[in-house]
């Protein structure tokens, strides 16, 4: 803070008129920045694969002195990094609300500009839970008289909505930081005939810090007919009066009618 004193003095030395003062905070010029934030404020954390994240661009700003402008972004879980150029992004590691903070420091001849701040809210993002068998798709399949097998694969499919991030959609496959596995049920029984039952995807203990889950409906099991070993026996027979005695049959698995 500095304190100016102007008193006006003749040539003679002596004063002419009773000096005046006044307070000023700066005698550097002042600076403005120019920014326009976003237009959308709340977001979905975008879908991604493997480790890569991406990035939210950061409007062109400017500041008055020049001097350019650089952004600041809190709590952690979100950092600034280069764009596309000398431009900047926002980049989220995890969904939360986050305040962006673009600053212009000042120098001898412009002081700092004052700051702009925006708080952005990154929820969570969703993908839907899809059977992922590595042979058959969207199937599973076992044998009749088998026990209904635990899920082959699953993979995980999201659809861009209007405030993803990076406005991307599509099957991941797999993807990093799954905790635990769905589980499903079927109608299908240990002796249900051959055919194809529905599956119903259940949570399990599936979980994930960045994502919900929604689950497919369009899975299916399908149970094979099963092939049949017939073991014969009393194949020596001996005529009688009223005729032929019958020879005996059994199935592999058990149950199965042979005529």
């Amino acid at each position: 803070t500095y304190f100016l004193r102007l008193t006006a003095v003749n040539v003679d030395g002596s004063v002419s008129s009773p000096s005046s003062s006044f307070r000023r905070s700066s005698l550097r010029t002042p600076s403005q920045i120019t920014w326009t934030p976003f237009a959308t404020t709340n977001f979905t954390y975008p879908l991604m694969s493997g480790s890569t994240f991406t990035n939210l661009p950061l409007s062109a700003t400017s500041s008055s002195s020049g001097l350019g402008v650089i952004f600041q972004v809190s709590p952690q879980g979100a950092q600034i990094v280069s764009g596309s150029g000398s431009s900047q992004a926002v980049q989220f590691n995890a969904p939360g609300t986050y305040t962006i903070t673009a600053v212009s420091g000042g120098n001898s001849v412009y002081d700092s500009a004052p700051s702009i701040s925006q708080q952005v809210t990154v929820a969570r993002g969703s993908l839907e839970v899809q059977v992922a068998d590595p042979t058959w798709g969207n199937m599973i399949r076992r044998p009749y008289g088998q026990p209904n097998p635990s899920l082959p694969g699953v993979g995980f499919f999201g659809n861009a909505g209007p405030t993803d991030i990076d406005g991307s959609s599509g099957f991941l496959g797999g993807l990093i930081g799954v905790n635990g596995a769905p589980g499903y049920t079927t109608t299908a029984t240990l002796m249900s005939p051959p055919g194809v039952y529905p599956i119903t995807l259940t949570p399990g203990n599936l979980s994930h810090a960045k994502y919900d889950f929604t689950f497919s409906t369009n899975a299916v099991l399908v149970v094979t007919a099963p092939t049949i070993n017939f073991n014969w026996g009393g194949l020596s027979q001996t005529f009688n009066p009223s005729g032929l005695l019958p020879a005996t049959v059994s199935t592999d698995p058990a149950g199965l009618n042979a005529t």
